[in-house]
């Protein structure tokens, strides 16, 4: 019984063991995410900001002002991802090496729907904004 026991908290160990590298991978993959994703809105916004001069100069279009800053809003919003997601790596983090447990923060349990939100927010775009760029 006492080998039993012992391997069973081995087992356990090693569960958490795991959880915790996970966790720490996640949290280092989303950090050096949010800081590429602020790089691309630096660019978008550069790219945005030298349209709009080509639209003073005569040398663009309308169009071509709203659709840079239609992709300055999307690396914001891919910036701001990075950043909702790198916080709940963290959290799962503390979760994994015991600081945090679902006492903590009552109602506050991630759910399906908070990862669907997100993964909606970076879904290709419909075929007629692709249309439109393309054009």
């Amino acid at each position: 019984m006492e080998q039993q026991q012992i391997l069973e908290a081995e087992r356990v160990l090693n569960l958490v063991r795991t959880q915790v590298v996970r966790a720490q991978q996640e949290s280092r993959t989303h950090r050096n995410l949010i800081e590429l994703s602020r790089h691309e809105t630096v660019a978008a916004e550069e790219a945005l900001r030298l349209t709009q001069a080509s639209l003073e100069a005569g040398a663009m279009t309308t169009l071509d002002v709203l659709q840079a800053q239609k992709i300055v809003a999307q690396a914001q919003l891919r910036s701001a991802g990075a950043v909702v997601r790198y916080n709940q790596a963290e959290v799962n983090l503390l979760a994994a090496i015991g600081l945090l447990d679902e006492q903590s923060f009552p109602g506050m349990a991630e759910t399906d729907e908070d990862d669907e939100i997100l993964e909606d927010q970076e879904a290709e775009p419909p075929a007629e904004d692709r249309e439109a760029e393309g054009a």
